[in-house]
């Protein structure tokens, strides 16, 4: 991945979902942009009031450099299994099931300047990050955008409450922990 990197970026990885990685569909090679969405407030006698939820588009056009440990688009299992010479008892072809498994999408790892690695760094400590697929004959800088809060979004002045989400889910068979 190394000499994939340009000189003036650093290799960053950052955690990613299907949900949060336009469902496992970017490949090494594509452009992202990437989303930051975290809670505003304020801080009363010690202790966080939660006001609201606001959404930004933190950079733009960024190198997706790997996907998981999979560095090269068309590579991983699938690729490696075609390589192989048909025919061959132990060619590791799949069985049925085996060949429609992708691995699980963990970490996108995206070609920064150090500005954003530091960016980047702190809006996962602060909130969540998404990313959004960009077009290949997308050309030049996308404006930049304002922030963007839960009311705008509805189109509504009322206070909009936030769903609370779990800090880790830990499944066990069919049995689903929450925790916070």
């Amino acid at each position: 991945v190394a000499r994939r990197v340009p000189a003036d970026k650093r290799a960053y990885s950052i955690a990613a979902t299907e949900v949060t990685a336009v469902a496992g569909l970017i490949r090494p090679g594509d452009q992202v942009d990437v989303l930051v969405t975290a809670n505003t407030g304020t801080v009363r006698d010690g202790r966080q009031m939660p006001e609201g939820t606001i959404a930004r588009t933190l950079l733009h056009g960024v190198l997706v450099l790997a996907v998981n440990k999979v560095s090269q688009a068309g590579s991983g299992r699938a690729a490696a299994v075609r390589q192989q010479a048909e025919g061959n008892l132990f060619s590791g072809q799949p069985g049925p099931a085996e060949a429609r498994q992708e691995p699980s999408l963990r970490t996108l790892t995206l070609a920064l300047t150090p500005e954003e690695v530091q960016q980047v760094a702190l809006a996962q400590e602060i909130g969540s990050l998404s990313v959004s697929l960009r077009s290949p004959w997308a050309k030049g800088e996308a404006p930049a955008l304002p922030n963007v809060n839960a009311q705008q979004v509805l189109g509504t002045e009322r206070p909009v409450m936030t769903r609370n989400r779990p800090s880790w889910t830990e499944i066990r068979g069919s049995e689903e922990m929450h925790g916070r």
